[in-house]
């Protein structure tokens, strides 16, 4: 019986050493072209973010004009984080409606978010 248990010990350390060095020889230049899930790829999706987070800290509130409707962002209203920049909206309700459809209301916004340059 103790052969069998030492046998056993020594078949289950050989395949744990040589599954080590298999994971050691992947080869990394292949996988180059491939996206690996990173926090741009989560960026995608908005997330509301609040002015104790240390990314709004960072960099604060990305547009001077809000992306809905136009008007003059204001502090008092939720921010949104959506692809790396922080968005801010004039009055209660943009931020929702920007959260349901952020692609569609970025595009209203010029490059550096002063400009309002979507319909009214």
């Amino acid at each position: 019986m103790k052969t069998i248990n030492l046998l056993t010990a020594c078949v289950m350390l050989i395949c744990l050493l040589s599954a080590g060095s298999y994971a050691q020889e992947v080869d990394h230049s292949k996988m180059k072209g491939m996206k690996m899930k990173t926090e741009s790829a989560v960026l995608d999706k908005p997330e509301y973010i609040t002015k104790t987070d240390p990314r709004f800290q960072k960099s604060g509130v990305f547009n001077a004009l809000c992306p809905v409707v136009g008007g003059t962002v204001s502090s008092k209203h939720p921010n949104i984080l959506f692809k790396g920049k922080i968005y801010g909206f004039c009055c209660p309700g943009c931020d929702k409606k920007f959260f349901a459809n952020p692609t569609m209301y970025v595009k209203n916004l010029s490059k550096d978010g002063k400009k309002f340059i979507g319909k009214k």
